[in-house]
């Protein structure tokens, strides 16, 4: 066992310079990961930041936190689950804020997947500004590096994760290609050499390298580099707090992996969450249309199972188990079929929907109750105690519909 572990260790460190080197080398994805690749800068208007107001945190009311079988307060429940911030906001107010597992407000974090909204929200912004005409266009109208096989790729299919591509998402394999796009230096050279495992528009199977494609096209109709351009679209005019980064492949000419990999800090994060809030209007600048907030937050697609569309997921679905679930009065049953069976599923009324990461990333929305929720963590709390019903719970009882 001895002789193996070193031999492991020697093969790291031997093949450092290649992707399943540095994937042993680094020990698995974590929200530090910035610190280990290339970045570029992501400036914040320092003569014009927005800060939020601070309301008094003993009107707040906050759950018992479950780990495994013990429930804790819930700040020590925090702690217990390995999350470094937590964030809750009704309209542009800071109800409740909590930094932990040595970090703190101005503590940087990967975002991992939460970045696909953005770049979602950059094509978005594109569209608004006519330099996208139509979510059919194909991808290869605006990437012909493309394989042929992606002409019948449309945008569309792209933000929904429906392009057939064949691509292994796995995050605990080395050879994975979401592992070549996470520790590799070519994200071209993925692209070029992308296959179809499906026709588009078939199914739905979450695939990263999807969102690349999306970032690239966002590049090329604005002709700038992504962080650039998130810079002028959205850091800048939503007043964040702090600058940010975006990484790289590789130091020269390299690409942003724009399928993870925002580092920035909780507050800024919220201005997301924030923006779609309030239908893509910050303070009287709409950033991006009321239309495609619309758009890109109903979950009306039964092919996607109600639950994932245009790089956000659904919060306001549930599947049904009659025994532990209170349904509420104002709800929408329907089935699906999953796996061969039907299945009935639930809608809640209460319009929710998220941006989601690996290891517990969130910013949470919940428009009916004007909340905002930002969770970062090292890990999901391993297991997870299930945030999604703990944001809800919060949601509920701090909103502007709670009797005061």
């Amino acid at each position: 066992m001895h002789k193996t572990y070193l031999l492991t260790i020697f093969l790291a460190l031997s093949l450092s310079s290649c992707t399943v080197g540095r994937f042993f080398f680094y020990n698995f994805a974590n929200i530090n990961d910035y610190k280990k690749f290339q970045n570029e800068d992501i400036p914040n208007d320092s003569e014009n930041v927005h800060y939020f107001a601070e309301a008094k945190q003993d009107s707040f009311l906050l759950p018992k936190l479950r780990k495994k079988d013990k429930r804790y307060d819930f700040a020590e429940g925090l702690d217990k689950t390995k999350t470094v911030a937590f964030l809750v906001m009704r309209n542009d107010t800071i109800l409740y804020e909590h930094y932990d597992n040595g970090y703190e407000q101005y503590t940087p974090v990967n975002s991992f997947s939460m970045a696909k909204s953005y770049v979602s929200t950059l094509i978005g912004i594109a569209r608004d500004e006519g330099l996208i005409e139509t979510l059919e266009e194909s991808v290869r109208t605006y990437l012909p590096y493309l394989p042929e096989e992606f002409q019948k790729v449309s945008i569309r299919n792209t933000l929904e994760m429906r392009t057939g591509v064949d691509y292994n998402e796995s995050y605990v394999s080395p050879f994975s290609d979401a592992a070549v796009s996470y520790y590799g230096r070519n994200i071209q050279k993925q692209l070029e050499n992308l296959e179809m495992r499906s026709e588009p528009d078939k199914s739905f199977n979450y695939r990263s390298i999807n969102t690349q494609i999306l970032a690239e096209i966002v590049e090329e109709v604005y002709q700038q580099p992504l962080n650039e351009i998130v810079t002028e679209k959205l850091w800048k005019p939503l007043g964040s707090e702090q600058a940010a980064t975006w990484s790289v492949d590789k130091k020269k000419d390299g690409n942003f992996k724009a399928f993870c990999c925002l580092n920035a800090v909780a507050r800024d994060f919220a201005r997301l969450g924030l923006l779609f809030m309030n239908e893509g209007n910050w303070y009287g600048e709409q950033i991006v249309s009321k239309e495609w907030v619309k758009e890109a937050t109903t979950f009306d697609r039964p092919k996607n199972r109600f639950n994932y569309t245009y790089q956000w997921w659904n919060k306001s679905i549930t599947k049904v188990n009659s025994d532990t679930l209170q349904i509420p009065e104002m709800h929408m049953t329907f089935e699906y079929e999953q796996d061969g069976k039907m299945v009935e599923y639930v809608r809640w009324p209460t319009g929710a929907f998220a941006a989601e990461g690996h290891l517990g990333q969130y910013v949470y929305v919940s428009p009916k109750d004007r909340i905002v929720i930002v969770r970062l963590g090292k890990n999901y709390g391993n297991p997870s105690p299930g945030w999604s019903g703990y944001f809800k719970w919060i949601a509920e009882r701090n909103g502007v519909n709670r009797d005061f």
